[in-house]
């Protein structure tokens, strides 16, 4: 808090100077703390003045004590008269080596054991030898005074020293300079002679009519006193701590006690205090000054150098003149009043002469032993002279400051607190309703967006602190004259403009800014819309007489609030920019008033609000209020319109060429609007299922490919294994040794014992066949890099194996063709019964039968191919879904052998047979098709191929005859479309041509309104103009700044996603801001037709802002600029509402405040 607010600390130095003034005063006289007797404003300014007094005489005393006498002060200020008076302290040092030394130290003694001549300890000793330099330091110094810069042609020389002092070092570095002339500390004393008249009084005066005197505290007179006594405490701070801190420490050894020079004020009275006499003593006082007066003109002792002048007759008459007005006393009484007179301070400067005189004597008394050393009597009494000099510049300082903390404490004690800039905007609002007349007093930014004869759809508002802010608003349209306003324009894009009406209204919004504003209340522009309500909201700048420029916009529904920050940006006043620009080049001068004028086309704010549902029927040709309860129609237009951008078009009613649009009742427009939208929105459904169609698939592809590759990891996991298990190992080495074996040892044997062998044999090489069968299956199931390696050791053991039958079919003197034939009957036969076999089983009769179709011709294969498809297609489907674990390389190695039996049918059945694998369909007839490969099969032995190549062949075929008829069906819509084609294409002839016609229609409707003659006070883009020239004119303090409104970066929605869902929050910065904009512009595209239909439900609100700043806080600017805020407010807003109502100040207030405008504020009201 400031200083002045201290007020115990100012009673407990006050309290301790009224010992003193008691002593100093007869014993009748009473006095107190200035904020405890009652007095008049008058008297602050007279207390203010008896203060600098006595600072002002307490620091020539000071001088006097230093050596300035009365003929000295007498020069000063002749000197005064024609340059300024400079105090300074010239300083010198010289520092000279006088010898130098050696002495031994002893360190302390040490004992340590040991046997010494038969003793048994032993004590030593460090000696260490010291070299000490000594040197010679000398020092000279002058108090001086001297007038303009000649520092040596008019000099007087107040007090000088010098001393000097032996200095001892333990190296050979100078410890000072050895010759230094240091730089002078200065200060200028002009202003205290100044306050001395010709007779060497002082004559301190405030002239109270002066233009920058507001307070006892704030003038130009006091503040001039405060500067010099703060320059002079910081003088006498630098020469003190000089000495103290640098001179001082040279002579450690002086022994003097320096806590002498620790000055107090119950040591040494300061003659500056606020105190005032108790009023009942006033009147004897003031009978008794012209006797104590020649009293003291006869004292010839006077230990004061400074005498207080009289006050002359022209400090009375100001006096008298600036308390007049705030109370009734006489002129003695306003210029004394209760302060202490011009005799009681001479008394107060006499007594303050003597107690310093006596604590300096004292001073020289205790420092006169060390004469002629650095540390003297000389330099104490200088230190302790400056010491009392800065005490007596603090009281004054603070003594002041106590002044105007009694107008605050008074001022707060008036009003019951501190008011705040909160505070006074409620009074301002207060204040307008009882200055304004009804009709044009300023009201709350807060208006309903509503049609007539309809409840609101919303509520649009400017709030600072979630309270409506106020503004002097003006509806051109129903004003007190009508003007001819037109319609607005505004662009959505390059190549739609549109047009709208209604009410056009503009607002001067005057807020008030102190110093410290109090934060936490941000101005925000509020939209809130009503449940199946909306509007749509455009925020931007007036460009022109009739355009519009958004900058942003967005679509307000369903109980959705925003809130859009506002910034404000205060761009300097007119006389500001006047006073800047006047020293520019002409350059320069243009180019800043055509940046300015960008400024001030800125501070025109507009917030636009177009209403949705009137639009909706007038775009859909509907009559008004035909929407007003279809509330799932209208929610389903905008979802239309604003989600999926749908022409109005395709939704709008069009009555039938022979029908009166007017005559079709509304219900049965209503009607064919709601079935145009259900059609639109089961097509926007299909193409929703369609996508979802497609993003199921994709996502049933994604699944299949993720369990391929984890089939096919697995896979190749069990090749990986099965690799080391596919070598010619010793088990194969050891069949064909036994089946050597018992070749040799049938050619032994005779026929009654051949034919167990024989059987013997052939169940060894049909163990050998499994074996090379499976050893195939494997290979192909490695990789491909892994396959030749083990395809010879295949090829191998095959070449083995047929050498081996062949010798076992000659040992029993058979055929191969005729064992294959046996072989795979007995296989035929129990093929029949599949549904018998287990799952092993059927792997190894596949791998049988695979064995025996190698070994037959193919001429012979077919046949056996017809017995062998029932169990290979049972098999198959359980490789599919098996019911125990097969071996799926058993099917798969078969199904290659049938395929090849197939070689001599059609190559369309062999092709058949490969797309068979990939399909698992059944239930299609088979195509037509011919033979080819230049061989003819009749339509039983082509079916019998087929049905030979597995079941997967008829489904492929099933395939190809599905998407012949798809095709076919294809080409039967195509013709049907065709046909609606035209149809359509007929009736969108004639809509396109009524389309036309009402465009025309529309485009004279725009271009009427657009030659409408514009008054000039209806083009609301002059209004910058006006309110510059109303500001310069006027605004007396020029404290009014024109203001831009901008919005903030980030906004608030707070929405229901759903009718009964809870509101949720949600933050819309740059990105989603553009896109708002997007989809409002797009919702008005499709509303007027890109700009073919006005928009006649809308309103335009244009703000026009304008701040009265100050340059301190509330309480400060009443305090200390002696200002009423309230006035200098008041005064901005009727310059802006004369400017917004186009009407003289007087003509919109009431009569009972025309007087009090006319007093404080003529130039307004006079104009």
């Amino acid at each position: 808090m400031p200083s002045y607010l201290e007020e115990e600390l100012v009673r407990s130095k006050v309290l301790r100077g009224l010992r003193c003034v008691e002593r100093v005063l007869a014993q009748n006289r009473a006095v107190g703390f200035g904020s405890d007797v009652p007095h008049s404003y008058g008297d602050k300014y007279a207390l203010a003045e008896f203060m600098v007094r006595g600072a002002c005489g307490a620091a020539l005393n000071s001088l006097q004590q230093l050596g300035l006498q009365r003929e000295g002060l007498r020069e000063l200020k002749e000197w005064s008269k024609e340059r300024r008076v400079i105090l300074s302290l010239w300083r010198e040092e010289k520092c000279t080596f006088d010898r130098k030394t050696r002495r031994e130290v002893e360190g302390a003694s040490t004992v340590k054991a040991g046997v010494v001549a038969g003793l048994l300890k032993m004590k030593t000793k460090t000696v260490t030898t010291v070299e000490e330099h000594f040197w010679d330091v000398e020092g000279r110094w002058e108090l001086r005074a001297f007038g303009g810069t000649d520092r040596q042609a008019k000099k007087r020389i107040l007090r000088e020293g010098k001393g000097a002092a032996k200095v001892k070092t333990l190296c050979e570095e100078s410890p000072r300079p050895s010759r230094s002339v240091q730089d002078a500390l200065d200060v200028d004393v002009s202003w205290l002679l100044e306050q001395v008249n010709g007779d060497l009084e002082v004559e301190f005066g405030i002239d109270r009519n002066a233009a920058g005197c507001y307070t006892p505290r704030r003038n130009t007179a006091v503040e001039g006193a405060l500067s010099f006594f703060s320059e002079l405490s910081r003088w006498c701070k630098s020469v003190r701590v000089y000495f103290e801190e640098d001179v001082f420490p040279v002579e450690p050894e002086h022994g003097l006690d320096l806590t002498l020079l620790q000055t107090t004020s119950e040591r040494v009275f300061v003659p500056v205090l606020p105190i005032l006499q108790v009023a009942k003593q006033v009147e004897q006082l003031r009978r008794e000054e012209p006797l104590l007066r020649e009293m003291e003109k006869k004292k010839t002792s006077s230990r004061s150098l400074a005498l207080v002048s009289p006050p002359d007759a022209a400090t009375v008459a100001a006096a008298t003149a600036t308390t007049t007005t705030a109370t009734t006393t006489t002129e003695a009484d306003d210029l004394t009043g209760r302060v202490l007179g011009w005799s009681d301070l001479e008394a107060f400067l006499e007594e303050e002469a003597r107690s310093l005189q006596e604590w300096t004597g004292g001073v020289e008394k205790a420092f006169g032993g060390g004469e002629g050393g650095l540390v003297s009597k000389t330099e104490g009494v200088l230190v302790a002279v400056l010491r009392h000099v800065e005490e007596v510049a603090e009281w004054t300082e603070t003594g002041l400051d106590f002044v105007e903390g009694m107008l605050m404490r008074q001022l707060v004690a008036a009003l019951g607190r501190e008011v705040t800039s909160e505070d006074f905007g409620r009074y301002m609002r207060f204040h307008n309703r009882k200055l304004f007349l009804e009709e044009v007093a300023p009201r709350e930014f807060c208006y309903a967006v509503r049609r007539d004869g309809h409840d609101p759809e919303g509520v649009v508002a400017v709030e600072e602190g979630s309270v409506p802010v106020m503004t002097t608003a003006r509806c051109l349209s129903l004003s007190g004259r009508r003007i001819s306003t037109g319609r607005m324009r505004f662009a959505l894009n390059a190549a739609a403009e549109v047009s709208f009406g209604g009410e056009r209204f503009v607002h001067a919004y005057v807020r008030h800014r102190f110093s410290t504003e109090e934060a936490g209340r941000p101005l925000e522009l509020v939209a809130r819309a009503r449940q199946f309500s909306g509007f749509v909201l455009a925020i931007g700048r007036i460009g022109g007489r009739d355009l519009f420029l958004p900058e942003h916009a967005i679509l307000v529904r369903n109980k959705d609030e925003l809130r859009v920050p506002l910034e404000l940006e205060q761009i300097p006043t007119p006389k500001e920019f006047e006073d800047a620009v006047e020293s520019l080049s002409p350059e320069q001068q243009r180019f800043a008033k055509a940046y300015r004028s960008m400024q001030m086309e800125a501070t025109l704010f507009g917030v636009c609000v177009l209403q949705v549902k009137p639009q909706l029927e007038r775009v859909l040709n509907l009559p008004q209020g035909a929407l007003t309860k279809e509330l799932r129609l209208t929610e389903d237009l905008l979802e239309l319109f604003v989600d999926h951008n749908i022409s109005s078009d395709l939704l709008s009613f069009q009555a039938d060429f022979l029908d009166d649009e007017d005559e079709v009742p509304t219900a049965h427009k209503v009607e064919a609007v709601r079935g145009r939208v259900e059609a639109m929105k089961a097509v926007i459904q299909e193409a929703k299922d369609e996508i979802l169609e497609e993003q199921r698939r994709i996502a049933e592809l994604k699944r299949l490919v993720l369990e391929e590759e984890e089939r096919k990891r697995v896979e190749e996991q069990r090749r990986k294994e099965c690799h080391a298990a596919i070598v010619y190992d010793d088990a194969t080495a050891d069949l064909f040794e036994e089946i050597e074996w018992l070749l040799q040892e049938g050619k032994k044997l005779q026929d009654d014992r051949l034919e167990d062998h024989v059987s013997k044999l052939k169940k060894t090489l049909r163990e050998a066949k499994r074996k090379l069968h499976s050893l195939k299956v494997e290979v192909r199931g490695l990789p491909v890099y892994a396959q030749p390696e083990y395809q010879e050791k295949v090829n191998l053991f095959q070449t083995k194996l047929t050498t081996m039958r062949r010798d076992t079919l000659d040992l029993a003197g058979e055929d191969i063709c005729g064992a294959a034939s046996t072989e795979l009957t007995d296989l035929q036969r129990v093929a029949m019964h599949p549904s018998t076999l287990s799952a092993t089983e059927e792997s190894a009769m596949l791998m049988n039968i695979n064995c025996c179709l190698s070994e037959l011709p193919k001429k012979k294969r077919i046949t056996p191919l017809l017995s062998v498809k029932r169990l290979l297609s049972t098999v198959s489907n359980k490789v599919q879904e098996p019911q125990e674990p097969l071996n799926p390389y058993a099917v798969e190695s078969c199904e290659p052998v049938c395929m090849n039996a197939c070689e001599d049918l059609s190559v369309q059945s062999k092709t058949f047979y490969k797309q068979a694998k990939k399909v698992k369909k059944k239930g299609f007839d088979l195509p037509e098709h011919s033979s080819t490969g230049g061989k003819n099969i009749s339509d039983g032995a082509h079916l019998e191929a087929v049905e030979s190549c597995g079941p997967v062949a008829v489904e492929t075929v099933a395939e190809k005859t599905e998407q012949k008829n798809e095709e076919q069906h294809t080409e039967k819509m195509d013709a049907q479309d065709t046909a609606e084609a035209v149809e359509t294409e007929a009736k969108d002839s004639e809509k396109t041509e009524q389309q036309e016609e009402e465009k025309h229609e529309e485009e004279g409707k725009r271009e009427e309104g657009r030659e409408i003659v514009y008054e000039e006070e209806g083009d609301i883009s002059k209004l910058p103009e006006k309110l510059e020239e109303k500001y310069k004119e006027f605004d007396e303090d020029n404290c009014l700044r024109p203001t831009i409104i901008k919005t903030g970066k980030q906004w608030k929605r707070k929405g229901q996603k759903a009718l009964l869902s809870p509101a949720e929050e949600q933050v819309l910065d740059g990105e989603g801001q553009k896109e708002e904009r997007n989809k409002a512009f797009d919702l008005l595209d499709s509303l007027t037709r890109s700009g073919a239909l006005p928009v006649e439900e809308a309103s335009l609100h244009v703000v026009v802002a304008a701040t009265h700043c100050f340059d301190l806080t509330l309480m400060d600017t009443v305090v200390q600029r002696s200002v009423n805020p309230v006035e200098k407010v008041e005064r901005s807003t009727l310059i802006a509402a004369s400017v917004v109502h186009d009407a003289h100040p007087s003509s919109l207030i009431k009569d009972s405040h025309l007087h009090r405008l006319d007093t404080y504020s003529p130039k307004l009201m006079r104009s």
